[in-house]
């Protein structure tokens, strides 16, 4: 804190959700550290990472995200327009490329599905 020498790091640990899920031994000071943590299922996912020296375990990080994908975001710049052929539309819309948590998700994985729905005549 002062600008002192941290002296060695001996491990640090990233915990999920309460288990731990990666040590990583004898790091070097100011080394980039990451690593896959594969998921079985997707939801809220809370990590822990606490750095260990000779004098025990030091100050703890905490990290939340999401995990998985989330609903698709709506469709950006929809139109409609007639075509030349009597109760015939097109329809176009951008890629989604954000799901409903304004995180980034690839378009390729999301489906439409286009419904057409009868509009029911008002009676006097």
């Amino acid at each position: 804190m002062e600008g002192n020498d941290l002296g060695s790091l001996t491990r640090i640990e990233v915990i999920r959700n309460g288990t731990l899920a990666k040590t990583f031994n004898a790091p070097a000071k100011g080394a980039e550290l990451s690593f896959d943590d594969i998921m079985d299922k997707e939801g809220q996912v809370h990590y822990v990472v606490a750095p260990y020296n000779e004098h025990g375990k030091g100050v703890e990080t905490l990290l939340s995200t999401w995990v998985g994908m989330g609903k698709p975001g709506p469709a950006p710049e929809p139109a409609i327009a007639r075509t030349e052929k009597d109760g015939e539309v097109h329809l176009t819309w951008k890629p989604i490329t954000f799901d409903n948590r304004g995180i980034a998700i690839n378009p390729a994985k999301v489906t439409y599905n286009i419904y057409r729905i009868q509009a029911e005549s008002a009676s006097t």
